[in-house]
């Protein structure tokens, strides 16, 4: 159980509204977690499943930088590319790792990153939480800062 929360809200290069529906698994977003007993009140969250009233994923406030950094390394270089992508069609393109959603398929879903990078890494287990769609307000995709890493855009 992940007893430290860090502020990563300075690695946020953008920020857009979005509703429940509209997450898809490879996302990073924010929201309020209306929950009284919530450690961590304002998650930033890399969602791996939102289905069944639940989003889940790692929440990265529990997590330093540098476990971040290479989370993100791991799923670029090993699993699926983080692309900029619009099939939301919002106003600005958003960053999401490749990930089967039901917008667009793909080789390798969540379960895959799971599978491959977490059995090895007890930080990432630490920082997995799950949410209820019921109690987030504010809920909005996010733009991180991927450091080195060269994004493509897709075309939609």
């Amino acid at each position: 159980m992940a007893k430290i929360k860090y502020n990563h809200r300075g690695k946020i290069l953008v920020e857009q509204t979005i509703g429940e529906r509209s997450v898809l698994p490879g996302m990073i977003t924010t929201f309020s977690y209306n929950n009284k007993n919530a450690f961590d009140r304002r998650p930033l969250v890399f969602v791996m499943s939102a289905e069944s009233g639940l989003m889940s994923g790692v929440n990265f406030n529990y997590l330093v930088e540098s476990d971040i950094n290479k989370f993100i390394n791991e799923i670029h270089n090993k699993i699926v590319p983080f692309e900029n992508e619009n099939l939301l069609r919002l106003r600005e393109n958003y960053i999401r790792a490749q990930v089967n959603s039901r917008l667009k398929s793909a080789s390798f879903d969540s379960k895959t990153i799971y599978d491959m990078i977490f059995p090895k890494d007890r930080d990432l287990k630490n920082a997995y939480r799950s949410y209820k769609f019921s109690i987030i307000s504010s809920l909005k995709v996010v733009n991180y800062d991927m450091g080195k890493i060269e994004l493509e855009n897709q075309n939609d």
